[in-house]
């Protein structure tokens, strides 16, 4: 499990660096309009991408089981071809009645294309711990939206071009994971597997399209009432901070969690669950300090001096609100794969957007951005708690209190060390991450880094 991790937490820092360049990238390329309306774009097909699709990917992780890997590959396949033929005709009526532009509705296509196929073959992937082949994806998705997107900026700057571009280095990245699968094993499905993951994904529809809402609903919001320019801030902000947490909500996810479905109950499962808490809420908490102390200067260095001018405290709130977001959506929701049903993840989406929508239409008129940011937190704090309440009794996944107790002084001393020695350079705010990093990894064997340290010390 241990290597896994390792393995998936470089090939997401390779691919997290890359992500960060095409961020940077973007925003010098594009005006504020264009970005905030790619952002405004991709945020739309997200939400269709969520409620089409999604389901159905997350239903054969929910389902798998080793003896019929291969007919479930071939099962998820061939409903999400279904699925992409259903929504290609819908689209296609919708730019024949004028609902959505000509080149809006190709930039639509492609990206929710690019979605569909890099997430199928994700969940295929780290399903059947193709772990190689999983890394490689991630690189291959920085690298090609990096290029394929700044190439577009630079010869045809316009936000459904850059949205098309996105959706194919998406589906570029699933190709090493496609290739591979039939060497790993693909076969015709049984009419009983496409019921089966229509059965478990369905009730799916409704959680994952309201937390796709949720989590977008403030940008909507916000380009509603003072345009793309302002999105694009806010945006750029919110999903650079969201790229170094998510990149660590995906390796333990893919590590962990994929073991422990891979096994049955008993003592190797829990041994994952517990592996998976300490990992993600260590470096979660890791990832705020971190923020604390460099993020002005972060900011600054890739998106330039315009987003460092950001509202006091918009930092802090988007910073919080994607921790929160990483705990919720890689540990407490992932208890759908071993509940049998969906049900507390369908309530907990529900609270989120209702939080999400009562409090950005109640702040963001008045707050702009910072009310924006604001909604987003409170939305991801009422989902988790949602989340957790529910997981009270049947304890399926495991809160250790003693990692709790012992990581938050020492993540939260280095994050205020750290922002009071920033006035002295990047690297005297960077050390007390460092230090407290090393503490973490000694004390509760992050990754099995205290293992490989006591290895070489002999």
């Amino acid at each position: 499990m241990n290597r896994d991790a390792v393995i998936y937490l470089a090939s997401r820092l390779g691919a997290a660096a890359l992500n960060l360049g095409a961020i940077a990238l973007f925003t010098r390329l594009a005006s504020p309009a264009v970005y905030g309306g790619y952002l405004i774009g991709f945020a739309g097909g997200y939400i269709v991408f969520a409620t089409l699709f999604q389901w159905l990917i997350q239903a054969h992780f929910g389902l798998y089981a080793p003896e019929r890997a291969a007919r479930l590959a071939g099962a998820l396949l061939a409903l999400l071809g279904m699925m992409a033929g259903a929504a290609g005709l819908g689209l296609a009526a919708a730019m024949g009645l004028g609902l959505l532009a000509l080149a809006d509705g190709l930039a639509l296509a492609a990206l929710l294309a690019g979605f569909v196929i890099y997430a199928a073959a994700v969940e295929i992937g780290r399903a059947r711990l193709m772990v190689g082949a999983m890394a490689l994806a991630g690189l291959v998705r920085g690298l090609a939206m990096l290029v394929l997107g700044g190439a577009t900026l630079w010869i045809a700057p316009s936000a459904p071009m850059l949205l098309a571009a996105v959706g194919l280095g998406q589906a570029l990245a699933g190709l090493p994971i496609l290739l591979a699968l039939p060497r790993a094993g693909i076969a015709a499905p049984e009419r009983g597997d496409m019921r089966g993951l229509a059965r478990f994904g369905a009730p799916l529809v409704l959680a994952f399209a309201a937390a796709a809402l949720a989590l977008h609903f403030d940008r909507l919001l916000l380009d509603g009432l003072a345009g793309a320019a302002l999105v694009g801030l806010y945006g750029a902000i919110a999903d650079l901070v969201r790229q170094s947490f998510v990149v660590v909500g995906e390796a333990v996810a893919a590590a962990y969690m994929s073991r422990a479905k891979a096994t049955g109950p008993g003592t190797e499962r829990a041994m994952a669950l517990e592996r998976a808490f300490a990992t993600l809420w260590s470096l979660i908490l890791l990832g705020i300090a971190g923020w604390m102390a460099l993020g002005p200067m972060l900011i600054r260095l890739l998106l330039g001096p315009d987003f460092a001018a950001a509202p006091p405290g918009l930092l802090e709130l988007i910073v919080i609100g994607t921790a929160l977001l990483s705990l919720r959506a890689y540990y407490f929701a992932q208890a759908i794969y071993f509940a049998g049903g969906a049900g507390r993840e369908v309530v907990s989406s529900l609270v989120m957007l209702a939080a999400g929508v009562g409090l950005a239409l109640l702040l963001v008129p008045g707050l702009g951005v910072t009310g924006a940011a604001a909604a987003y937190l409170g939305a991801q704090a009422a989902g988790l708690a949602s989340l957790m309440l529910a997981d009270r009794r049947t304890r399926l996944l495991p809160v250790q209190a003693k990692v709790v107790i012992e990581t938050l002084p020492i993540c939260v001393g280095a994050g205020l060390a750290g922002t009071a020695l920033a006035p002295l350079g990047w690297w005297w705010a960077a050390l007390p991450v460092v230090l407290a990093t090393l503490a973490l990894v000694l004390r509760h064997d992050l990754l099995g880094g205290a293992q490989w340290l006591a290895r070489r010390r002999q």
